[in-house]
């Protein structure tokens, strides 16, 4: 006689919304994406604005955001430069950050964002959808640099054999 298993329900934690940070030097375009995440029904989207790139560092620190959107009007290099800095360094290097576009028809290769959304196709659900997507991007690229590191000795070994065997 086969006696069928207990199905045992684990109460699902509530999850926490996420906070992200809005960088931007336009008012009214951080306003209108403010109103947007706040009418979003799910309201899983705690926003933040920042008009300033040089203070990202200590809102940072004070807020734990879960990610970075950056509007494309701010000076290029400046964002570059954030971008690096946050990617590289061991406290920040877990959060994406998503580039805000205005238009399609500029391309910023060189800038290493994890995501770009275009600003006038921008709603709450896609946003949520970033920071998920960008989450899970951040942590395999990070679990893959630090095998990359960890097996560079093998890599090259590997590599000194595989020239070596098709060059006889």
């Amino acid at each position: 006689v086969l006696i069928p298993q207990l199905l045992v329900l684990v109460p699902l934690k509530r999850l926490e919304p996420y906070t992200i940070l809005l960088v931007g030097n336009n008012p009214m375009v951080l306003s209108s994406l403010h109103d947007k995440v706040r009418k979003y029904r799910h309201r899983s989207l705690k926003t933040t604005f920042l008009f300033d790139l040089s203070k990202l560092t200590t809102y940072i620190k004070k807020l734990h955001p879960a990610a970075i959107f950056i509007d494309d009007s701010l000076n290029m290099r400046e964002v570059r430069r954030t971008i690096f800095r946050l990617h590289n360094h061991k406290n920040t290097a877990h959060i994406p950050v998503t580039l805000i576009k205005s238009s399609n028809f500029t391309n910023y290769p060189n800038l290493e964002a994890d995501d770009y959304l275009l600003r006038d196709n921008l709603n709450p659900a896609s946003m949520y959808q970033s920071v998920v997507n960008g989450r899970r991007f951040r942590k395999t690229r990070i679990y893959l640099k630090k095998m990359y590191r960890k097996h560079i000795g093998y890599l090259a070994s590997a590599r000194e054999w595989f020239m070596g065997y098709f060059m006889l």
